[in-house]
This record gives structure tokens, sequence and C-alpha cells, in this order.
């Protein structure tokens, strides 16, 4: 799965690159049109909270239903902060996700993980090979968008590749900022040390998606 690309229309498109919007918090619930690459042959889904997910590798879905895209519009964007109670890293359900939800959560901001957590809880048969980057990247969807993300990106997003959302591109400064908005200042430093790995060695064009697939699963 590549988290770097967009996904329109059916089709694996590369990224355009998108002023990013500053201090704003964005209700978007699917990745930036194509933060997915479909599999080629895969069958149709459905996420742990019920909804469809298409033929993909289940990452996520960009076929959410108006209901639920209404919801995500009327609801206040993720950040820091849970809905009190217990920690998300607590909260990680028993079962056959729970070392991957352990080894995800601490990467995400509390309402990041805490929504992600949530998703998972609600799955009846938890895959974690599917379900945690499924419900981690719904709850992208609703993180507030930052100053520090985009900056973060536009770091390393040329450096990795000049064609940076441009046609056959990994990368993107939206896709990057997507996924790096939800992070904590640990989990971000882990993405970007993956990504000046991958431009030291002159293989971030062609491996750059392994490192946003590591930081999600």
């Amino acid at each position: 799965m590549n988290a770097f690309r967009r996904r329109a229309a059916g089709l694996t498109t590369s990224v355009v690159l998108l002023a990013a919007v500053i201090g704003a918090c964005s209700q978007q619930t699917s990745p930036p049109s194509a933060i997915v690459t479909p599999t080629p042959g895969g069958t149709s889904t459905t996420s742990p909270d019920g909804a469809p997910l298409p033929p993909s590798d289940a990452a996520i879905s960009d076929a959410n239903s108006a209901d639920a895209a209404d919801t995500a519009d009327a609801a206040p964007c993720l950040g820091d902060t849970f809905d009190g109670g217990t920690a998300p890293l607590a909260r990680c359900p028993a079962g056959a996700c729970k070392a991957a939800c352990e080894r995800v959560v601490p990467k995400y901001k509390g309402g990041v993980a805490d929504a992600m957590v949530t998703c998972l809880a609600a799955a009846t048969a938890c895959d974690p090979a599917r379900d945690v980057t499924t419900c981690l990247d719904r709850a992208l969807g609703r993180a507030c968008n930052t100053a520090e993300a985009t900056a973060t990106c536009s770091s390393v997003v040329t450096q990795c590749d000049p064609n940076a959302g441009g046609v056959g591109s990994a990368i993107s400064q939206e896709g990057c900022s997507w996924i790096v908005r939800g992070m904590t200042s640990a989990g971000s430093a882990e993405l970007v040390a993956c990504i000046r790995a991958k431009i030291a060695a002159g293989t971030c064009p062609r491996e750059v998606a392994t490192c946003a697939e590591d930081v999600r699963r």
C-alpha cells in the first residue's frame, strides 16, 4: 500500500500540491484523494465500524456514506486531547490487534489515537493487517491541520523527490501533511527519520511509501 498516493475516480493518480490550510481543522474523512493505492483484484469488504470499503488493501475507504460525511463535518477536528476517561493506549482491545494498536497509538495525538482505538473496539474479528490502518486513517481524516505538519513535510518532500506531487511520484506535500498533522512529535520524527534515510541512500522516490506504511501499522 502506498500511503502517499492519491486515489481519484477509481484510478490512482498523483497528488497535486495544494496550499495547506494553516491553523484550521479539516473534516476530510478519507485521505487527500489518494493516500491509498488500490490492490488490483481486491474484494469489497467492510471496516470495523461497518462502513463499506472499496476493492483495495483496505487501508481506508473514500466511499463513506453521505450520512457519515455529514456527521464528520459537524464534529470538531482531532488534536492532542481525547474525551477524558481511560487513555487510548490502555484501551487497545484485547485480541489479534492489541500488539499493533499498542505499537501505533504512541505515535499519534490523543484525539486521533482515541478515535482509532474506538474504531478497533467495534471490530467483531479484528485483523491487524487491515483494521489498524483502516481505523487510523479514518481518524487521521479528522485530524486538525497544523503549521508544524506543513513545515515538517516541506523540509523533506522535494528532497525526497523533486517531482513530488507530479505524475508517477509516490509523495506529495499534501499526502505527507495529511499523516503528520495527526502525529505526536515523536511520531513525526520517526517518519521524517525514515524519509531522510531514504534520501541519504538515494532511494527515496521509489521507497518512501514504506515510511508511511511503517508508522501506520
